[in-house]
């Protein structure tokens, strides 16, 4: 993030008049060996990291990469099946000592396939049942 801020603090109190390629390379260049940075970033990641930072009303932690919020975050399981699948695993759990993921599993199919009956007769959509390793890591976990 520092070496980013050096960047956009760079270029914003340079007289750079336009982020174009042909005005920031050579900036670039200069500004890289100015700060003995080896790998310089592209005119172009230059000019979004300048964008970022003056969207976000010059804060700097805007130029923070945001790596760890690009995946799917959204909770996959409808909430009645997640309840299904609890029921599944505390039955399972308590008759045996050692468990059956196959025959866990197709219990919780069964119990699914009678919501989903239950619930189309009620005119709501079906839901879909959670895969077989879904099952297995709540055993696990």
């Amino acid at each position: 993030m520092e070496r980013r801020y050096a960047y956009v603090r760079g270029v914003l109190d340079s007289d750079v008049p336009a982020y174009t390629q042909k005005r920031l390379e050579p900036w670039l260049a200069a500004f890289s060996a100015s700060i003995e940075d080896t790998n310089s970033p592209s005119w172009r990641t230059l000019a979004e990291w300048v964008s970022v930072y003056v969207k976000s009303g010059w804060q700097k932690k805007a130029l923070k990469p945001a790596h760890a919020l690009k995946s799917n975050r959204s909770h996959y399981i409808d909430d009645e099946v997640e309840k299904l699948l609890q029921r599944v695993v505390r039955e399972h759990s308590l008759k045996q000592i050692r468990v059956n993921y196959t025959q866990a599993y197709n219990d919780f199919l069964k119990l699914v396939e009678t919501l989903n009956q239950s619930r189309v007769k009620q005119g709501l959509k079906p839901v879909k049942a959670s895969s077989y390793r879904t099952t297995v890591n709540r055993f696990q976990g």
